[in-house]
């Protein structure tokens, strides 16, 4: 084994040509934490936890000759610094080039973010005493050009008449991308699943929740099912943080610089049909009844929380997965502050360890200010 790897790294070295200048690739990003980085290859969707001492290197030195690298640490530190060029060159995060002038037709994804819809995504709950049109609801959010819908039936027992009916409504409207989330205790009869994505397209995603096991299906290329056991009883299922739900993309990342990931264009009516930036917050911006969406994101009040963005927020600001991370401000660690932490996350950047959230006793207090105490975990 020991001789594989040592061959592994001697490949890597022979492919190190200190003559050749070097550039961190242009859909990689580098974010500094406290206490430690992280490289973001948006191209392949993944990231990478670095040392601070390699985001100088790469800060420092970006598009310089590799051997000013060498020359510019003591000899005792430059094993190092070999090491951390065999990592950029193993996973593709660098590239080389014999003649600087080569540089300057160096392409470099762009880091802004522009959206033409108004509305990007919506979330809206079902329960058994709706008191709102839903194929108007529908209609509207549409007129704002909003792409990505997720329908949650946590208040209602669906029946298989009932879920064909919702499906024929949100056929006539176009959405990219709807996402059903359905108790699948309370479902009577088995779906047909080519039946779904044949009668409305735009579905490409149905979750049961409250299942007896976990399970991921891909019925067709663009159709997916999934199973999962936990039981969703209300909003306050809504704001954790943590890695499985970490997205790794261009446009995520761009967002995540100027605005709220979590809340930014969206908008949402709850069960009571009141119009919220999430269903989980408690401020509402008028019923669905009486009021128009158009009217409600035109609001300065209402786009506020669009623009809270991760920098600005307590111990976010100082974690090197800012930009990769969701967001919550339903839940937070200070119920008074809006610029304090997500409360469902239990990453401590200062430690760079994961823990248990609803354990922390910093944290009791808000868990019982937002009647949490059913989530701790025992």
């Amino acid at each position: 084994m020991c001789q594989i790897i040592n061959c592994y790294q001697e490949y890597f070295l022979m492919t190190i040509n200190k003559s050749n200048y070097f550039k961190l690739l242009g859909t990689s990003r580098c974010v500094k934490g406290i206490n430690r980085s992280i490289i973001i290859d948006t191209q392949n969707f993944n990231y990478y936890i670095i040392p601070l001492d390699l985001i100088k290197v790469i800060e420092q030195f970006n598009g310089e000759r590799i051997e000013c690298v060498f020359s510019f640490f003591e000899k005792e530190d430059r094993e190092v610094i070999q090491e951390y060029f065999i990592f950029l060159i193993e996973n593709e995060l660098i590239v080389q080039f014999e003649n600087k002038n080569i540089l300057t037709g160096f392409v470099t994804s762009e880091d802004s973010w522009f959206d033409f819809s108004k509305i990007q995504n919506s979330v809206i709950d079902l329960s058994e005493n709706n008191q709102f049109d839903l194929k108007d609801l529908l209609m509207q959010l549409s007129s704002l050009n909003c792409k990505y819908i997720q329908i949650r039936s946590f208040y209602r027992n669906m029946s298989h008449d009932a879920f064909f009916e919702l499906l024929d409504v949100i056929s006539s409207c176009e959405f990219l991308f709807v996402q059903l989330l359905l108790d699948y205790s309370k479902l009577t009869e088995k779906l047909n699943y080519l039946e779904i994505f044949s009668r409305n397209p735009s579905v490409r995603e149905v979750t049961f929740y409250n299942s007896p096991e976990r399970q991921h299906k891909l019925i067709l290329e663009s159709f997916v099912v999934n199973y999962i056991t936990e039981d969703f009883t209300s909003e306050k299922c809504c704001g954790l943080i943590s890695p499985s739900f970490f997205a790794i993309n261009q446009a995520h990342f761009s967002e995540s610089l100027s605005h709220n990931t979590c809340l930014n264009r969206k908008l949402s009516v709850d069960r009571l049909g009141e119009i919220k930036n999430c269903p989980s917050m408690a401020k509402s911006y008028g019923n669905i009844k009486d009021t128009k969406l158009i009217d409600v994101v035109n609001n300065p009040e209402f786009q506020k929380v669009w623009h809270i963005k991760k920098d600005e927020i307590t111990k976010c600001k100082d974690c090197e997965f800012r930009h990769i991370c969701t967001d919550c401000r339903a839940y937070l660690e200070n119920p008074e502050d809006q610029y304090s932490a997500p409360l469902k996350c239990g990453y401590n950047p200062y430690t760079c360890e994961w823990e248990e959230w609803s354990t922390n006793p910093l944290k009791e207090k808000s868990i019982e200010f937002y009647g949490m105490q059913s989530l701790v975990k025992k």
